[in-house]
């Protein structure tokens, strides 16, 4: 996966008209092995047997997880296919975390969440 993304910024680097093509390329090919990683991570989810409040908590975060991944995959198939998703999903670990536009150097957009008492970190994207 690291691989692919390293591809990725390499080609964005070369602002051609193929590069679109190619980051979907990848991206698809990404998407194909969460795909797999989905399906192991349900198998495990069918084996887990809580035992505790803990236990129930974790299982129910890897579902969490689980659903934003596939919203995720469903969203890159969508923006591959030349579409453009509403609500997008700009991390798994905040769902709720929208993209916001500053206009700041070196930090043109933000990611905040929207809810006030989120009970995740806040993550920041940066767009070059």
């Amino acid at each position: 996966m690291k691989e692919k993304l390293l591809n990725i910024n390499k080609i964005v680097r070369r602002r051609t008209n193929e590069t679109i093509q190619e980051v979907r390329s990848i991206t698809g090919t990404m998407a194909e092995m969460a795909k797999d990683t989905l399906a192991q991570a349900n198998k495990v989810l069918k084996t887990l047997l809580p035992e505790s409040k803990k236990d129930e908590m974790l299982k129910l975060n890897l579902l969490e997880t689980i659903q934003a991944v596939e919203t995720v995959i469903e969203q890159t198939e969508l923006v591959n296919a030349g579409g453009k998703p509403e609500n997008r999903i700009v991390s798994i670990a905040d769902t709720d975390a929208r993209p916001i536009s500053k206009g700041k150097l070196g930090k043109r957009v933000e990611c905040s969440s929207i809810r006030g008492n989120s009970r995740r970190s806040y993550h920041w994207l940066q767009r070059s």
